[in-house]
């Protein structure tokens, strides 16, 4: 029933961000179900499996410390985060490989070992 609830207010009003997130507040606590259960919900949620979707939730702050959505804002966030990171040490190794610094040298300075350097210059040859 709360899925159904759920995916129906995502469906309904969508379009209507504060009013959707009160919305799926209100279910997502209302209707507490056993943790077990909960990690079924999680799954299920089109959120949690599609990237499209993942944009709509981080506009729904108030749903970060909610049962079932605040685990979905939390994954979000942290895979922006390691996304962040990768792109920024990719941007440095490529800089430092401009300046022609050694696959050592590179190594040294991002605290990276030798093995993930050649990687990410690969990677970068192949951009």
């Amino acid at each position: 029933m709360k899925q159904q609830l759920l995916r129906l207010a995502f469906e309904k009003y969508s379009h209507r961000t504060n009013y959707l997130a009160a919305l799926v507040y209100f279910i997502d606590y209302m209707m507490l179900i056993p943790s077990d259960l909960q990690e079924q919900l999680y799954e299920t949620l089109p959120i949690a499996q599609n990237k499209k979707e993942e944009e709509k939730i981080m506009g729904l702050e108030k749903l970060r410390d909610t049962p079932t959505f605040g685990k979905v804002y939390r994954e979000i966030e942290e895979k922006a985060i390691r996304k962040g990171k990768e792109d920024a040490e990719r941007k440095f190794v490529k800089n430092l490989q401009d300046r022609n610094y050694s696959e050592e040298e590179i190594a040294e300075l991002t605290s990276l070992e030798l093995e993930e350097v050649r990687k990410l210059q690969k990677s970068l040859e192949n951009e």
